[in-house]
């Protein structure tokens, strides 16, 4: 069982390493209380498999997610953004921040991940349910005024038995 190995420390330092590194913003832990993601919210996923399955999430508010894409391709303000840029960079993120979760711990090491996909609503979660499922969330705020959530879902095959 891997449970016990994985924390929200893990997911923290992984999202450390992604923005400080490729959107030049930095990340500080928060608690679930002031983190207060905005009606209109923007939820990135990208899903995995392998001998566990389940998801990484990230959510954040369209202000948050426009902030990201401005950090990481470079601009100077939000109004030089397209349509799609922060969407794009938000899939482009939950990327990378998965494959630091794989190349940090070995239970993740060997699943196959899917396309990012990004959604954007009102009140926006995933899930995989309730049979056999762990779950494991990190709550931050980055450059200082952005809250951001991020989860990792999973079942492992032997509890489907």
């Amino acid at each position: 069982m891997i449970v016990q190995s994985v924390s929200s420390q893990l997911l923290l330092e992984a999202a450390r390493e992604i923005f400080e590194t490729m959107v030049f913003m930095t990340i500080q832990p928060s608690d679930k209380a002031s983190v207060q993601i905005g009606n209109d919210s923007l939820l990135g996923t990208i899903s995995f498999a392998g001998d566990i399955e389940g998801c990484f999430d990230f959510r954040c508010d369209i202000a948050c997610a426009k902030a990201v894409a401005v950090g990481m391709l470079g601009m100077d303000s939000v109004d030089e953004l397209g349509d799609d840029d922060a969407n794009d960079a938000m899939g482009e993120i939950v990327n990378m921040v998965m494959g630091s979760i794989k190349a940090r711990e070995d239970a993740f090491s060997q699943v196959q991940v899917s396309i990012p996909t990004v959604i954007v609503g009102k009140e926006i979660e995933h899930s995989l349910g309730e049979r056999g499922t762990h779950a494991v969330s990190a709550y931050v705020t980055i450059a200082e005024q952005y809250p951001i959530e991020l989860s990792l879902l999973w079942r492992e095959h032997d509890e489907d038995a």
